[in-house]
């Protein structure tokens, strides 16, 4: 390579916002922003996933945390949901034909407190009425005539049994299990232990006298039972005619106020019930306790007025919306298969778990019918069978309360079979994009149920709205009611989202990290007692958090002051460099320098991976270091195979190290080590390469250099340090004021280049050399030190013959 490093120019190292270009003194001046700034795909996909009625077209919100995924859906769905007519009402009421199997009703939006009312004032109603009736002297006198022609009939049977039998010279006496026949001697009743003193002339007479009129007697008795059934029957069909006719006007009044076929239909089974069921609506006497077989079956209780219960004609309201309040907009937090679909509640009666309709509580799926329902996906999906649950309401479009074995009731239960309310839902998934990613792999429902997806930017184009932005800034500090901006403050906090986003061109969207920095510094200028918040403050709030959260960086930073852990930062090595690596503690990052060593002997163009060896190096990482090994190869290896073998480590590094960033400094170090060339230890390396040593672009950047600055500051700048970096990253640059303030002085550099020859010919202090046409490189130059290298290790393995020598050597022109 013929070019070289390239120093950059303190103006490169960040982007500085001039307060006075914005426009605007305070941020009081500013309105509101009057769209989503920054995330014009996300709200496209928000938009359309609204419009789109068909079945399928539900939405995931994707993005990382802290972007606004939430409001910014919850802020377009209530919107909609203000235009939207508001759901019917959902409620369950007693299925008279199977209590198993309670009825699904939905009404008019705001209905369903009233016909809950409307049933609790019929209950009244029925009770007064049917109390009425059946304590009128006409009901009684019509009961009581039904008792006396039966007791004539019972009478006038038992008469005509009792003269055959005086005529027989026996007497029928009443018994608690019948009629008895005793016979009379004198006159007079003989008790059946006195029968045997009998002679047996008596005796056998009245023996006589028992057979002859005993089928009398037991045709008497047969008639008994039916008499009674006759009259029951009678007493019953007058029941039931009182009843009709008491309940006829409450409930003709409860049909005049709904006119729903569903209600009207209820209404009518629940009349025939309570005609059935009069009884009930009846004052219990004080003797009477709750029937055990309705006890058992959780339907028996009993109110504080004494009336028995009632609760089958009640109306359990799930759901009810205001009719003017819209469709609802409903944000479940906590999705657990209960809270999602609903549940059952059951309470412990004799030893057994009952339940009744009245017990069935929504879940966010009802509430959200007609709506919107906006959940946490890693939440929902760290719930037992709430994900299976959730797409079969979605694909069947029915919601159904589950039943209770799924809920975790595996004791012996009473439960119930609700019937189904047709669902009308559209729903949010709100995920990172790993998990939709996986999910969307290993489910393939989630393609045909969730069909949208809004994927939310975590940066946007600097120059595309920059107003928006500081509009943002000024929205969120009236929204969390902090003190105003001015236009320097505002500055400041735009530079910090480009130094969020990574990048000169950009900034970040990350609304709650931003927000988190005005509340500190409206916390700063709160306390320094002033008005508006000023660059200061903001200044002040970021380095009061990277002091807060800097114990382990700066732990790290003493052990190299210290010598603890060996990263020099003046002279030079052969076959050593310092590298760049970024350490991620919590929410802290900071740049680490590192010693990256090579050394190399005769072998078979191995080069080995210290870190790879010992399971240290990450995937990534070894992905680099054969990279390396390719350009080792196609450098100098195309006509003959290397014989050289080399390792490689990240010195004093006990952790796990991972990415490619460190290539190009390993290659250097290889090279060092290869040319027997000193690398200056007063430059850090980073940056990626390809294959034809490339540089290429690396993460983290500034906190790199600025890591190393941290330490050559410390140790004393010499005028002479500094880093270099590949030239694409350069954009990526959003330094310290500190560090940029260094280099304006001349008192520290950023070199960017293109290759890894140019950083070469920096560091060695030579020319790396360039190839001549038959392969050869310049002698003077590193590379050519390299082949020369190369060269005599490879004479080295050959036999002592030295066969094949050459007179020249291939590595030098």
């Amino acid at each position: 390579m013929s070019s070289s490093a390239r120093l950059l120019p303190a103006s490169s190292l960040r982007w500085t916002c001039d307060p006075a270009a914005l426009g605007f003194s305070s941020t009081e001046e500013l309105p509101a922003p009057d769209r989503v700034v920054g995330q014009d795909r996300a709200v496209a996909s928000v938009r359309f996933a609204i419009d789109m009625a068909h079945p399928g077209y539900n939405l995931v919100a994707v993005g990382p945390d802290g972007v606004g995924r939430h409001s910014v859906v919850r802020q377009f769905l209530e919107a909609e949901a203000a235009r939207r007519p508001a759901p019917p009402d959902l409620v369950y009421v007693h299925c008279f034909a199977d209590s198993a199997t309670p009825m699904a009703l939905t009404l008019a939006p705001g209905q369903g407190p009233v016909l809950q009312k409307t049933a609790a004032a019929l209950v009244d109603e029925l009770q007064a009425a049917l109390t009425a009736a059946f304590e009128s002297e006409d009901y009684l006198d019509r009961r009581q005539y039904i008792h006396d022609q039966a007791e004539a009939a019972r009478e006038s049977i038992f008469e005509a049994v009792k003269e055959k039998a005086r005529e027989q010279g026996l007497v029928v006496l009443r018994a608690p299990g019948g009629v008895v026949l005793a016979p009379l001697v004198d006159g007079e009743v003989v008790p059946s232990e006195q029968f045997e003193t009998l002679d047996a002339e008596t005796r056998a007479r009245i023996d006589a006298a028992m057979a002859a009129i005993h089928d009398d007697v037991n045709e008497a008795v047969r008639k008994m039972p039916g008499l009674q059934k006759r009259a029951r029957e009678m007493v019953a069909a007058l029941d039931r005619e009182v009843a009709r006719a008491a309940i006829a006007p409450p409930f003709a009044d409860a049909r005049a106020r709904h006119a729903d076929p569903a209600v009207q239909a209820w209404l009518d089974a629940m009349a025939a019930d309570v005609v059935e069921n009069h009884e009930h609506f009846l004052p219990v006497s004080e003797d009477e306790g709750i029937d055990l077989a309705e006890a058992l079956r959780g339907t028996a209780d009993t109110d504080d007025d004494g009336w028995s219960s009632l609760r089958r004609y009640r109306v359990n309201v799930l759901v009810s919306h205001d009719p003017a309040g819209g469709a609802p907009v409903v944000q479940e937090d906590d999705p657990n298969l209960g809270n999602l679909l609903g549940r059952i509640e059951h309470v412990a009666s004799f030893g057994a778990l009952t339940t009744d309709f009245t017990r069935i509580r929504p879940g966010a799926l009802h509430r959200a019918s007609g709506g919107f329902l906006v959940l946490a996906a890693r939440r929902l999906l760290t719930e037992p069978l709430a994900w299976q649950y959730l797409k079969q309401a979605l694909r069947q479009g029915q919601l159904r309360i589950p039943p209770a074995s799924d809920m975790g009731l595996s004791i012996s239960t009473v439960s119930l079979q609700p019937g189904p309310f047709a669902l009308d839902v559209k729903v949010v998934l709100v995920a990172d994009r790993l998990l939709h990613y996986l999910l969307t792999e290993t489910d393939p429902e989630v393609a045909r149920l969730f069909k949208v997806v809004a994927d939310f930017d975590e940066d946007m184009d600097r120059t595309a709205d920059l107003d928006g932005m500081a509009a943002l800034v000024g929205a969120l500090a009236r929204t969390h009611g902090l003190l105003p901006l001015d236009a320097a403050a505002v500055a400041a906090v735009l530079e910090h989202a480009a130094r969020m986003a990574s990048h000169q061109q950009r900034l970040s969207t990350h609304v709650e990290a931003l927000s988190d920095l005005l509340r500190e510094a409206d916390h700063h200028a709160r306390r320094a007692g002033h008005a508006p918040i000023g660059a200061a403050d903001v200044h002040a709030a970021l380095a009061a958090a990277r002091y807060r959260e800097g114990r382990v960086r700066d732990h790290s930073h003493r052990a190299i002051l210290e010598r603890t852990i060996r990263v020099p930062v003046e002279g030079a090595e052969v076959g050593e460099v310092t590298g760049l690596t970024v350490l991620t503690v919590g929410r802290s990052e900071f740049g680490l320098p590192v010693r990256i060593s090579a050394r190399v002997g005769a072998g078979d163009g191995e080069v080995i991976d210290i870190e790879d060896e010992v399971e240290l190096g990450g995937p990534i990482h070894g992905k680099g270091v054969h990279i390396l090994r390719g350009f080792l190869r196609g450098r100098f290896g195309a006509k003959r195979p290397l014989a050289f073998a080399a390792t490689l480590t990240f010195e004093q590094s006990y952790s796990e190290v991972d990415g490619d960033s460190a290539s190009m400094a390993e290659a250097l170090c290889l090279l060092s080590a290869l040319a027997g060339l000193p690398l200056r230890a007063d430059v850090a390396v980073t940056g990626s390469m390809d294959q034809h040593g490339r540089a290429q672009a690396v993460g983290g950047v500034s906190d790199k250099i600025e890591g190393f600055f941290a330490l050559c500051r410390a140790r004393g700048l010499t005028g002479t340090q500094g880093v270099v970096l590949p030239a694409t990253n350069v954009p990526h640059l959003m330094l310290d004021a500190d560090v940029v303030e260094a280099v304006a002085a001349g008192r520290f550099h950023v070199w960017a280049v293109d290759h890894v020859d140019e950083a070469l010919a920096l560091l060695a202090g030579q020319p790396a050399g360039t190839e001549g046409p038959r392969g050869g490189w310049s002698r003077d130059s590193v590379n050519g030190r390299v082949a020369r290298r190369l060269r005599a290790l490879s004479r080295a393995g050959e036999a002592p013959s030295g066969e094949g020598a050459r007179s020249r050597d291939e590595g030098e022109r």
